[in-house]
């Protein structure tokens, strides 16, 4: 009976707080009338010189992250967007150098007294065109974007969300790991990428690198011109797709399913298979000398 009188008082209050925000909220939809009283708008920021600045280390709640190039020579960061009033009265950004670090994080992302919060934050981070060091990036509940810039090394991470980026080089190499969502990675060049999904699915689109990298469950997607470095890919669950423009001159092949389809359809491939079985697939383009080894544990290979 108390959970159900909880209840019941929680509803009328947010009858009465709809009534209200509808009445005042000049003839607008009821949803938009609601959405306006229960919540606030944020516009803050800051610049900090980095002139002396080599590496980028970010870290937030449950926001979403941008980095992005900037037309400034000082970093521009800012925090916009609307969330529940608690939520944005209680965010503090704070952007600091530390030796040749430049440490940004949020404060605050506290919950309203009745133990909810609702946010559409963004903090966006626009770098001058340089050749920086490292980009760490680590994000609780939110979506990590990064566009056209270029870092020696960089490391994404997102507990729940999607990590996207496009027209990145990184150097060295570029590790992604997410808990629960996708990668994205589009226009990408590195010297070697290191990714793991644990439930989501991986895109990459039209790069350059050595692929290293797993889903637990989802689809990994691979789209290139040509596949020059080595590749390994494994999904617990999922389908693997494997896409060229063009008939690789010298690539081995090593694909295998517990239980699914491979796939082959491509011209100039040389079966050298052990078994009849359709769940292995093995064989060469040319002498060979690029590795493309691919395993699911439950789902379809296939490279055209």
């Amino acid at each position: 009976m108390k959970k159900r009188s909880a209840l019941g008082t929680f509803l009328v209050i947010f009858g009465i707080v709809g009534l209200l925000a509808v009445f005042f909220n000049n003839d607008k939809s009821p949803l938009i009338g609601i959405t306006s009283f229960l919540s606030k708008e944020i516009n803050d920021g800051q610049t900090v010189d980095v002139s002396e600045i080599k590496n980028v280390d970010i870290n937030t709640g449950s926001i979403d992250v941008h980095v992005i190039k900037g037309n400034s020579e000082e970093a521009v960061i800012t925090v916009q967007g609307r969330a529940t009033k608690t939520f944005i009265e209680s965010l503090q950004l704070n952007a600091m150098s530390k030796g040749d670090t430049l440490e940004i994080s949020l404060d605050g992302e506290r919950k309203n007294s009745l133990g909810w919060g609702w946010s559409n934050v963004t903090l966006t981070v626009e770098l001058p065109e340089k050749q920086w060091n490292e980009l760490a990036v680590e994000v609780n509940s939110g979506d990590i974007k990064v566009d056209k810039l270029s870092f020696d090394h960089a490391d994404l991470q997102a507990n729940s969300g999607d990590i996207m980026t496009d027209n990145f080089s990184v150097l060295t190499a570029l590790t992604v790991n997410v808990h629960s969502g996708d990668i994205h990675v589009k226009e990408y060049e590195a010297e070697k990428i290191d990714f793991k999904v644990d439930s989501g699915d991986a895109s990459f689109f039209n790069g350059v690198g050595e692929l290293i990298g797993s889903t637990g469950s989802g689809d990994i997607f691979v789209h290139a011109k040509d596949l020059l470095n080595d590749t390994t890919l494994e999904t617990g669950s999922g389908d693997i797709f494997i896409q060229l423009d063009n008939t690789p001159t010298s690539l081995a092949v090593d694909f295998n399913t517990a239980s699914g389809d491979t796939t082959m359809h491509k011209d100039g491939f040389t079966y050298k298979n052990s078994s009849s079985r359709d769940e292995d697939l093995r064989g060469t383009f040319g002498t060979g000398e690029i590795k493309l080894n691919v395993y699911s544990g439950s789902g379809d290979i296939f490279m055209k």
